[in-house]
């Protein structure tokens, strides 16, 4: 879901993001959603607004260790977005609700 939010010369584009576990049910694959986040943040390269995108990923962004983690991480590097959430954000203990910019 995108907004955009303007108030005189100042703009901020908001995106939030909810990536399902992918299954066999549903189809979906980690690599789709990778493909498809690198091509929204290549649409938003040009987007003069400031970008906030929030979101529940269901990566385990305190394990760098897991290749998906890094995979994605290295999207929002690529993008010059950083993660604002720190500290578990799920029952487990791990980090998986975000927030970048």
């Amino acid at each position: 879901m995108g907004l955009h939010i303007s108030n005189g010369p100042q703009s901020t584009r908001l995106i939030v993001v909810y990536r399902p576990l992918p299954n066999s049910k549903n189809g979906y694959t980690i690599s789709e959603f990778l493909a498809e986040f690198s091509q929204l943040m290549d649409n938003m390269a040009m987007d003069t607004s400031n970008v906030l995108v929030a979101g529940d990923f269901n990566f385990h962004m305190d394990n760098i260790s897991n290749n998906d983690t890094r995979r994605f991480l290295n999207l929002l590097e690529v993008a010059d977005l950083k993660q604002h959430v720190v500290g578990p954000t799920h029952v487990a203990g791990h980090t998986i609700d975000e927030t970048v910019k």
